[in-house]
Order: structure tokens, then sequence, then C-alpha cells
């Protein structure tokens, strides 16, 4: 037979275990995002700033992310004349290379 000090013992290693378990868990998550906006962040900053220059050349007084606003459960009706996507893409890529490295 196995003594109530003895389950009792196992029972807290396994609550540490567990508690340990969360831990290196969180910080593992804390680290992705970290290192995510690291990378990503300067990114989407460059895009950003296109997109403002974009929208001014081209007189746009908003631009809307569908994708994104689709994903909020949001219900969207819009003509696929008003799409710019294509032509934002265009005028990205015939940026000087090197303009993410430049945006803060």
């Amino acid at each position: 037979p196995v003594s109530p000090q003895a389950i009792d013992a196992k029972r807290a290693d396994g609550s540490k275990l567990q508690r340990d378990i969360q831990s290196e868990q969180a910080n593992a998550q804390e680290a992705y995002a970290l290192r995510q906006e690291a990378l990503v962040g300067p990114v989407f900053a460059d895009i950003g700033k296109a997109m403002q220059e974009y929208a001014k050349q081209n007189g746009y007084t908003m631009v809307f992310d569908l994708a994104q606003l689709a994903q909020s459960k949001m219900i969207i009706a819009v003509d696929n004349n008003a799409d710019i996507t294509d032509a934002f893409i265009k005028f990205y890529n015939a940026r000087p290379a090197g303009s993410a490295a430049k945006t803060k």
C-alpha cells in the first residue's frame, strides 16, 4: 500500500511541474511576441507609410483592410472596382529597395 504522505508528495510534485510548464509556456509566448514584433513591426510600419503616401497621391480619404474587417464579423458590401489592392502592390513594389529599413 502507498502511504497518504507519498500520495500527497506526488500531488505536490505534479502541481509544481504543472506550474513550471505553464510558466515556461508563458515565457515562450512572450518571447515569441517580442521577436515577432521586432521582425514584422518595421515591415508593417513601412507598408502603413506607403499606404498613406498612396492614398494621398490618389486622393483617398480612407482606406480599409477588408480582410481585417471581415474577420471582425462586420457586414461588408463593396464594389470590386473600389479594390485598390493590386494598384497599391504595384506602387509599393515600385518604391526604392531598402525603404523598410529607413522607416522609423
